[in-house]
């Protein structure tokens, strides 16, 4: 009863959560009050769906494992995932990989095969209250934010410690969304622009030994979802959580079909010799780049 109980205030203030994200994406909370009401309104039912899923997966975390929460949690969103590839089994294991959103994170817990795996995160409210969740995210602070340089030294040292316990951690290379492979155009680039910091952070990791694999996931947005008028003025207004958002909670968006890719392992050497932090980060960002050849 009392798991019960817990899983149930998660999935509350999940919702809440959701809600306010909406509202600030959207632009509203400056808005006339209809304008907020408006907006809390059409994002209720969705968020409280959402918020319902993200609880049960928390609670999964602990009693089933992170791979059998994960694979659960996506066929709950009614998407599958092809792996091709995979993560050693045992060691310290950096995987570097690019960000399309959506369920990236998700099919990524999925495909690493190992319940120690952690992923690099920016400090958000609405992760830090997934209590199980949390203990797989390393929280990094918003370069932007007052304090940071301090915030994020302390990051990657949480980071560079889980790697050297012979952990599974997750980079995302840009920090930020970047493009689907899956709808990308002929021509159009899929990777953004990439922080030094992943080349840092994997010069400690090659320093204590641990793996370094590249990845590419893609195929993380519903085709139905992304071809909504709506979404696509939120799209271009930046707001890049709505199509996720309607493909995860409302019927007939279950045409998600994820493919994680995991390249060979980085050779360290040519990652201690690079000479600086962003010749280090050229190096994994083309290598990322060429599995979505």
């Amino acid at each position: 009863m009392r798991a019960q109980n817990d899983e149930a205030e998660v999935a509350r203030v999940l919702a809440a959560l959701s809600v306010a994200e909406i509202v600030d994406a959207a632009g509203a909370r400056g808005a006339p009050w209809i304008a907020r009401r408006l907006v809390s309104m059409l994002a209720s039912v969705p968020s409280d769906r959402l918020g319902r899923s993200l609880a049960r997966f928390d609670a999964e975390l602990q009693t089933v494992g992170v791979g059998v929460a994960a694979h659960a949690l996506l066929r709950r969103f009614g998407a599958s995932v092809e792996i091709d590839g995979a993560v050693p089994s045992t060691g310290g294991v950096l995987v570097v990989t690019n960000h399309p959103g959506a369920y990236d994170s998700i099919a990524m817990l999925a495909a690493a095969g190992r319940d120690d795996v952690a992923l690099v995160a920016a400090e958000r409210t609405f992760l830090a209250a997934m209590p199980h969740f949390r203990e797989h995210l390393v929280f990094v602070a918003d370069s932007r934010e007052k304090g940071s340089v301090t915030s994020r030294a302390a990051g990657l040292r949480r980071a560079i410690a889980w790697l050297a316990a012979g952990h599974v951690l997750v980079q995302y290379g840009a920090g930020s969304i970047e493009p689907d492979a899956q709808f990308a155009r002929p021509g159009e680039p899929v990777l953004g622009v990439w922080s030094d910091g992943t080349g840092l952070l994997a010069l400690h990791a090659a320093k204590r030994g641990a793996t370094i694999i590249p990845a590419l996931v893609s195929g993380v947005h519903s085709r139905r979802a992304k071809a909504l008028p709506g979404v696509g003025w939120a799209e271009r207004r930046g707001v890049t959580t709505l199509a996720p958002l309607i493909q995860a909670t409302m019927p007939g968006f279950r045409d998600v079909r994820v493919r994680v890719r995991f390249g060979a392992p980085f050779e360290a050497r040519a990652l201690l010799a690079a000479p600086t932090r962003a010749a280090r980060t050229a190096l994994l960002r083309a290598a990322v780049a060429r599995l979505a050849g």
